[in-house]
C-alpha cells in the first residue's frame, strides 16, 4: 500500500520494476553483510553452522515455528501463522516470469536457501 509503486501494478510490472531497480541483484547476503562475495557467504555459514543464526525458508513457516517453540520454549511460547494471498489481484507466475526472476536472483541466495533448509532439517531431528 501507500506510495510504493508495486500497488498499482500487477505481478509482470513488479518482477520488471524489481529488476530495472537492482533489487535482485543485491540479494539476501548484501542483506546481511553489505557484500555479495565467497567471503561475505563463509561468514554467514560459519554462524549458521554454529547455530549463532538462525536461516529459514520462508516456504516452511510452520517448520520454523516448530524450531522456535522447540529450542526456545520460554520466549516463543505462542506462534501461529495463517498463509494466505492478500493480494487484491488474483495472479498466477508464468513460467516465463519464474525464469526472469532466477536469472537474476544472486547465486547466493539460492546457496543460503539451501544453508537454510540443511539447518532447518537439523534443528527438527
Amino acid at each position: 500500500g501507500g506510495n510504493f509503486p508495486a500497488a498499482k501494478m500487477n505481478l509482470k510490472e513488479y518482477i520488471d520494476y524489481r529488476i530495472q531497480n537492482k533489487f535482485y541483484n543485491e540479494g539476501f547476503l548484501y542483506n546481511f553483510t553489505g557484500e555479495q562475495n565467497e567471503i561475505s557467504f563463509d561468514f554467514i555459514e560459519k554462524l549458521v553452522q554454529s547455530n549463532r543464526l538462525l536461516l529459514f525458508d520462508t516456504y516452511r513457516m510452520e517448520d520454523a515455528m516448530t524450531i522456535l517453540q522447540k529450542h526456545f520454549p520460554e520466549k516463543f511460547t505462542e506462534l501461529d501463522v495463517e498463509i494466505k494471498n492478500v493480494s487484491t489481484k488474483d495472479q498466477d507466475v508464468s513460467e516465463e516470469d519464474r525464469k526472469k526472476v532466477a536469472d537474476y536472483i544472486s547465486k547466493y541466495d539460492f546457496k543460503l536457501l539451501e544453508l537454510a533448509n540443511k539447518q532447518m532439517n537439523l534443528l527438527l531431528k
